[in-house]
């Protein structure tokens, strides 16, 4: 006769429901769970493949940390609970070329008509 494993609580703080066998949640939470791991960025997506991640350092380097509309620096933004990004100038996220870059504070990003539509479509 072979042994049958008890089921395991969910290891959700404070859920009533049991795991499912070779799980650690329950069928609930391991739903929730897979749905906020797949958006998450899978690697060599836009913006996180190595070559935008040295061409993004690159750039930032250049324009020595500031902001290229109000000149506002990396300890600046920061203080203010911002961060620098560095912006395709030409509005095609596939060309990492240094020129065709600049680095802009949350508030001169957000001011770009691009990033303004962007924003409102993921509202």
């Amino acid at each position: 006769m072979a042994l049958v494993k008890p089921p395991k609580p969910c290891v959700v703080h404070r859920c009533p429901e049991y795991a499912e066998p070779g799980l650690s949640r329950c069928r609930t939470h391991e739903a929730e769970y897979q749905a906020e791991r797949a958006k998450q960025p899978v690697r060599g997506a836009r913006g996180t493949d190595a070559e935008w991640r040295r061409a993004r350092q690159q750039r930032m380097i250049k324009d020595r940390y500031e902001c290229q509309r109000c000149g506002r620096g990396l300890a600046q933004v920061q203080r203010e609970g911002g961060r620098l990004h560095v912006h395709h100038v030409d509005d095609d996220p596939s060309d990492h070329s240094i020129d065709k870059l600049e680095t802009l504070c949350d508030r001169c990003h957000k001011e770009i008509p691009t990033v303004q539509s962007k924003a409102r479509r993921r509202r």
